[in-house]
C-alpha cells in the first residue's frame, strides 16, 4: 500500500509572500493524514523553501512554462493516489483534506473528479471591506468559487 495518499500540488509564480502563509495552513491541514505538499515555482527565479517547511514540503522549479504545466510537473512527482490542486493563495483546512479522505475510500468513488467549493476565510472578508479592491472582489463575489465561474 502507498504510503501517501493526498498529493497536495500547489503552483506558484512570483508570489512568495502569499504562498509561505499557503504551505503554513497545508501543512496543518495534513498533519497526521497520509498526505504530501509538492510546490511547483513557475516564477522567473528559483524558489527556495523556507528552512521551517523543508522537511515537510517538496518543491520544484518549473520556470516560466505556465500554471497548466506546473500543475502537470506536480502530478507527475506526485506519490499520492489522489491529487489535489490548490492555487498559491487557497488556504487549506483539515475538513477537506478529511472530506477528500473519505470520498476516496467509498470504492465506487475512485475514478471521480471533484472541484471543492471554497470561500475566503471570515478574518480575511473583513479585511477586504477596508480597501477599494477588496470591496470590489466582495461585491463581484470573487471571495467564494461560485463568482469565479
Amino acid at each position: 500500500m502507498n504510503e501517501i495518499e493526498i498529493s497536495v500540488i500547489i503552483a506558484t509564480r512570483n508570489r512568495e509572500a502569499i504562498l509561505w502563509t499557503t504551505v503554513e495552513k497545508a501543512i496543518a491541514s495534513i498533519a497526521g493524514k497520509r498526505a504530501e505538499i509538492i510546490i511547483v515555482n513557475d516564477g522567473d527565479k528559483p524558489l527556495v523553501a523556507k528552512d521551517s517547511f523543508s522537511e515537510k514540503i517538496r518543491c520544484f522549479n518549473n520556470p516560466s512554462k505556465g500554471v497548466t504545466t506546473a500543475r502537470n510537473f506536480g502530478a507527475a512527482n506526485a506519490r499520492g493516489e489522489v491529487l489535489f490542486f490548490a492555487d498559491d493563495d487557497m488556504w487549506l483546512i483539515p475538513e477537506a483534506i478529511d472530506w477528500i479522505d473519505a470520498q476516496m475510500k467509498a470504492e465506487q468513488n475512485r475514478a471521480v473528479v471533484y472541484k471543492l467549493n471554497w470561500e475566503y476565510p471570515k478574518t480575511l472578508q473583513q479585511k477586504l471591506t477596508g480597501t477599494k479592491v477588496g470591496r470590489y472582489l466582495l461585491a463581484a463575489a470573487y471571495n467564494i468559487i461560485w463568482g469565479r465561474m
